[in-house]
């Protein structure tokens, strides 16, 4: 034993053990400074970094289908838009919203919350027990991994609050704790921001559930830095402790992704996104600037001694044939259909058996049935989308729809599509034999509103329909359907056979119904031409009844259709066709009516429709249409 004496009087104050002089405090995993403590330290330290990479990079999957962000092209300019300021659609709400919406799928708030919170807290653990400068490479997986800048300058600033000196205290979970205030404050910074248009709940009461997987994230960090500092000080900080609980935190937000997500969710609803209805792929784009300056860059480079008003010409020309080129031909629409289809094919090919493959296969055959309207293009150079005259490339497509999910709501546009495709072919049968088949969709409907799940904590695992989001209104569908079965049934010719709605009579050039597309510059000068190669046919009613529609001058509409109906009203079905399109000719006298807000007379013509057509497809609509103008008169 040694004495320590006062230095005036020299008398003993206390008494010191030489080997308790010599004892070091161990208050971190770098106390220890033996070797072999030191190497398991860094190895330890290693694995930790790779475990939260991974965490990282899941993080970063979840938001883009993509396992690691630096290998992505266009990263860099990724990584600066996420640090802009305002950037909404990379914000950390946005995660709940987009690709897997919260409300479609409801666990996304456990897995958000237990993800969030596992990169918080291990980086503010490693700063508490390795020190300041071994959390570094850990904020630097949260920005450059998980591509979430701002919060890795939130966990830099949690870091330094909680590790150095004056900020940190003798009781370390207070430290922790301290560090974790300016994650709160980031987290309520984000929450208050405007949620994108695209990503609003469908209802603005849910907008709590943006809040809840923060809160659950801020609570699980609390549990995670407690427990993490209460068992290193109960193994006197050696390392180790910090492994167990991240592959616990990593597998724990995977495990439910993968039991009771899915893959695939993740995958079709980025497919959803890049081809859907609210996709900019198929989008209408003005391309005007982009032609005037193509036509001006041909002008002075290569053709300066030739008009400016023939190159444009030329240009057009050359435009439209690369829009509007036969199938054989991989003209730019094509190659802009292919991509689509080859996106779909991959998620098919890797999840044959998820629920979402007849959606993937509807957005295929959706894909593959664009084209650009010929005439917005030519007069207004607007590239304007539309998938109402199916392409033949799209048959197998409907058909593997219909085959392997009959029973899906989508089925239902298989099923029309592929009887206007049959009949295009001349198979008036197997059309009938589809359009027969539609009735049994007319109760469903696929929206992109989630149906009403369980309520309570089965609710977690529910899930919205496979459908939801394509925007298909599936008793639409089902109309068209029965509008075509009409068409077909009634107007088989007993001279002509089906070559007037196939265009099978051997003629050249081929005419027939099925075969125009009302999007044609020529629709009108075809439909002429069929009634002059088949006069006095069954389909002379409907033939009239398109040429009175699609007049030049809406306002003259009315009086076309007028004179239809007194026309064809005043004939008998023995000396002029079946008459079968006076129904709809009626309707659509009605619906001019109410558009010229002659409501009186629109009135006359829908109750005239449902009195003397009972059992016409378009008594239904025309009821409808009746209703809403009692209330609307009521109020």
């Amino acid at each position: 034993m040694v004495e320590v004496r006062d230095e005036v009087d020299r008398k003993p104050l206390r008494k010191v053990d030489k080997d308790a002089a010599r004892r070091v405090v161990i208050f971190d995993v770098w106390s220890r400074s033996g070797s072999k403590y030191r190497v398991r330290a860094v190895v330890l330290l290693i694995i930790n970094l790779v475990l939260f990479g991974c965490l990282g990079c899941f993080a970063f999957w979840m938001r883009t289908g993509s396992y690691l962000a630096p290998v992505e092209e266009g990263y860099w300019s990724l990584l600066w838009k996420t640090c802009l300021p305002g950037s909404d659609s990379h914000t950390l709400t946005s995660m709940l919203t987009f690709p897997i919406n919260l409300e479609k799928v409801p666990l996304q708030i456990v897995i958000h919350g237990l993800l969030l919170s596992a990169l918080v807290s291990v980086p503010i653990l490693v700063s508490i027990l390795y020190r300041f400068y071994s959390c570094l490479p850990f904020v630097a997986v949260v920005c450059f991994l998980a591509v979430m800048p701002w919060l890795a300058l939130t966990l830099l600033g949690s870091c330094i609050l909680a590790s150095l000196r004056p900020f940190r205290f003798s009781f370390r979970y207070a430290s922790a704790l301290l560090g974790l205030v300016l994650v709160v404050l980031y987290i309520v910074g984000v929450s208050l921001q405007n949620v994108p248009a695209a990503a609003v709940l469908t209802h603005p009461g849910h907008r709590v559930k943006l809040v809840t997987p923060w809160i659950l994230a801020v609570l699980a960090s609390c549990v995670l830095l407690g427990l993490g500092l209460a068992l290193a000080k109960l193994v006197n900080y050696r390392p180790g402790v910090i492994a167990p609980l991240l592959a616990t935190m990593f597998a724990l937000p995977i495990a439910l992704f993968e039991k009771y997500v899915g893959r695939d969710e993740l995958y079709y609803r980025l497919l959803e996104h890049h081809y859907g209805p609210r996709s900019t792929y198929f989008q209408d784009q003005d391309v005007q600037k982009a032609f005037d300056r193509s036509v001006a860059a041909l002008h002075d480079l290569d053709k300066p001694d030739r008009a400016y008003e023939e190159i444009a010409s030329l240009h057009d020309l050359r435009w439209q044939l690369e829009l509007e080129g036969t199938p054989d031909r991989r003209n730019l629409l094509t190659i802009y259909r292919e991509q689509a289809a080859r996106d779909c094919d991959w998620f098919i090919k890797y999840f044959p058996d998820s629920r979402y493959a007849p959606a993937a296969l509807y957005l295929k055959g959706r894909a593959l049935d664009m084209r650009v309207d010929p005439v917005q293009f030519r007069e207004n150079k607007k590239l304007v989308f539309y998938d109402s005259y199916p392409s033949i490339a799209s048959h197998d497509s409907w058909l593997r729809l219909v085959t392997n999910a009959p029973q899906s709501p989508l089925s239902a546009v298989g099923l029309y599509r592929l009887a206007i495709l049959e009949a295009r072919g001349g198979n008036v049968d197997q059309a009938i034999d589809y359009l027969r088949r539609l009735p049994r969709f007319e109760k469903a409907e696929a929206t992109t509103l989630p149906t009403a799940g369980p309520m309570g904590f089965r609710s977690l695992l529910a899930t919205a329909p496979p459908e939801s989001g394509l925007q298909v209104a599936v008793a639409g569908v089902v109309f068209e359907g029965k509008r075509l079965l009409g068409l077909l049934e009634n107007n088989r010719d007993p001279l002509y056979g089906d070559a007037p709605i196939t265009g099978s009579g051997g003629s050249f050039p081929r005419l027939g119904w099925m075969l125009f597309d009302p999007r044609s510059g020529h629709y009108r000068r075809n439909l002429r031409d069929l009634l002059k190669r088949y006069p006095h046919c069954q389909l002379a009613d409907n033939i009239d009844l398109e040429l009175a529609q699609t007049v030049s001058e809406p306002a003259q509409r009315p009086a076309a259709l007028q004179g239809f109906i007194e026309e064809y009203s005043g004939r008998s079905e023995q000396a002029w066709g079946f008459r079968d399109a006076l129904p709809e000719a009626i309707y659509w006298l009605g619906e001019a009516e109410l558009s010229s807000l002659h409501l009186a007379d629109a009135r006359k013509a829908f109750e005239r429709l449902v009195s003397e057509y009972p059992d016409s497809v378009w008594r239904e609509r025309a009821e409808r249409r009746l209703a809403v103008m009692k209330n609307v008169g009521q109020r």
